[in-house]
């Protein structure tokens, strides 16, 4: 963990140092525009994902998958082709506290609470070797509290129209995580939703700056992972256009890269969280000010490529409001 903690401080400078030139931005809300001091916040926001496929390990799009069962009374093993359709929804409630002063260090705190409800239905397209109607074989949904979020924004400097951040996160989960066996071989008698995080900690940093009607940005994160679970590096380039105050129709593109070599046992399953994987997401959305203080956030995010990914279309809402002085 030394050893990852330097590296992700050498990655942060060098990020800095290369997007400086790029004068990007990431709006995190548009009352900087605004003169008057943040002191606390509070947010309620949702995300909503659907799937029916997924990205294999040499990144192409796969919607069947085909498992070998043995009835009883049956001499040879028969192949079921089927799908699994995903619903997942995250409902977060997020607490944010300003520092008040005109300091560069520790600007914010936040603490960030996902529920998170995961519904998948398993349909088969064969009864045996002949075809036969399409019915559900499983299903199974889950809804919990996996854990918690702290964000700390420890280092925000504004040289006009340049800002440039730089802040770390930690997610907390609240059980003991449990090493998956990942093989798709059992996944026709285990059908329970193993879903499950270990600890994980990023820091990260971002340039941005704000012109009339044009926003730019750029984000690079470099996240540590425990467990099974492989590093990743996060970056996100944001574009944005305002031509009514306190509004903003912007667009995103992400690329997700996780570190290290790839496994058998990181293959991609709808059923269990993934332990290593690549992506890229597109991104559009609306952000408007209603007050100097409550805001709200519509958007939706589509995966367009990826490997060893569940290939998701989400939809999110987010509204806030922002006490002042």
């Amino acid at each position: 963990m030394k050893y990852k903690i330097i590296f992700a401080l050498v990655f942060v400078s060098f990020f800095a140092c290369l997007t400086a030139f790029a004068q990007g931005v990431v709006i995190e809300n548009l009352s900087s525009v605004n003169k008057f001091t943040p002191l606390f916040e509070i947010g309620l926001g949702t995300d909503m994902s659907t799937a029916s496929s997924y990205f294999l390990n040499n990144g192409d799009n796969y919607i069947a998958d085909t498992v070998y069962y043995k009835n009883e009374g049956d001499t040879v093993f028969t192949p079921y082709p089927y799908t699994t359709d995903l619903k997942q929804n995250t409902y977060s409630i997020n607490f944010k506290l300003y520092n008040p002063y005109d300091f560069y260090f520790l600007k914010s705190i936040n603490l960030e609470f996902p529920f998170t409800y995961t519904s998948l239905e398993e349909k088969f397209m064969y009864d045996s070797l002949t075809y036969s109607v399409r019915y559900t074989r499983n299903k199974d949904s889950r809804f919990d509290l996996e854990g918690m979020y702290v964000g700390l924004n420890f280092f925000d400097i504004e040289l006009n129209p340049i800002n440039f951040k730089v802040f770390s996160r930690y997610y907390l989960p609240f059980y003991k995580y449990k090493e998956q066996s990942d093989s798709t071989d059992d996944l026709i008698y285990n059908k329970q939703i193993e879903l499950g995080r270990s600890n994980e900690f990023l820091i990260g940093g971002s340039i941005f700056s704000n012109f009339e009607t044009v926003s730019l940005g750029l984000t690079g994160i470099y996240e540590m992972r425990s467990a099974d679970f492989a590093d990743r590096i996060l970056t996100n380039f944001h574009f944005g256009f305002s031509s009514v105050k306190n509004t903003e129709i912007y667009l995103d593109a992400s690329y997700v890269w996780s570190l290290g070599d790839y496994k058998d046992e990181y293959r991609v399953s709808l059923w269990r969280t993934n332990l290593y994987e690549k992506y890229s997401n597109i991104g559009l959305g609306f952000k408007i000010f209603f007050t100097e203080n409550f805001y709200a956030n519509v958007g939706y995010r589509i995966k367009v490529w990826g490997e060893n990914s569940i290939a998701k279309n989400t939809v999110l809402l987010k509204a806030g409001y922002i006490f002042s002085k």
